[in-house]
């Protein structure tokens, strides 16, 4: 999404349209604070997007054996 609080790291995977609910769940993650109050729990970080459709094999196949690479929820 193409969002002031983002500054870019804002990554689409999929190519997907920018949803409410999921831009207000990512700004709670990393929202940069432009706008104080809307600061996220994790300013600098990078989110990824992708498609809901087949999530579960997605995120599987992202996942490194290690279960250290990837954070979802």
């Amino acid at each position: 999404a193409n969002h002031v609080e983002f500054q870019q790291r804002l990554l689409s995977r999929q190519g997907s349209v920018p949803k409410d609910h999921a831009t207000h769940v990512t700004g709670t993650l990393i929202a940069s604070g432009i706008n104080a109050p809307a600061k996220g729990m994790a300013p600098a970080a990078e989110a990824f997007t992708y498609h809901f459709g087949n999530d579960e094999a997605v995120m599987t196949a992202l996942a490194k054996s290690d279960e250290s690479s990837l954070l979802f929820s």
